[in-house]
């Protein structure tokens, strides 16, 4: 049984560790694109910094909705473990 929770926490802990590197690489490409934006190099039309309003980068949108998805399902993995 001790040997099951062990299991399962590490599963929950791989998880949340792709959902951080997920999350942090794709925060990187908004604070990127938004400083290309704010140095007049890259039209916002290019850059997924207007992700929220509809403009921008369809992919991106796809990708920040799969990795919220990815860290709700650990943390339900997580919460049937207690």
């Amino acid at each position: 049984m001790c040997m099951c929770c062990w299991k399962g926490l590490g599963a929950v802990s791989a998880w949340v560790a792709a959902s951080w590197v997920i999350f942090c690489g794709f925060f990187w490409i908004f604070l990127r694109d938004a400083l290309l934006i704010g140095l007049g190099w890259v039209e916002p039309s290019l850059c997924p910094f207007f992700f929220f309003v509809g403009k921008g980068c369809t992919t991106f949108r796809v990708f920040f909705w799969v990795s919220l998805a990815w860290l709700f399902k650990g943390l339900v993995a997580a919460c049937r473990l207690w």
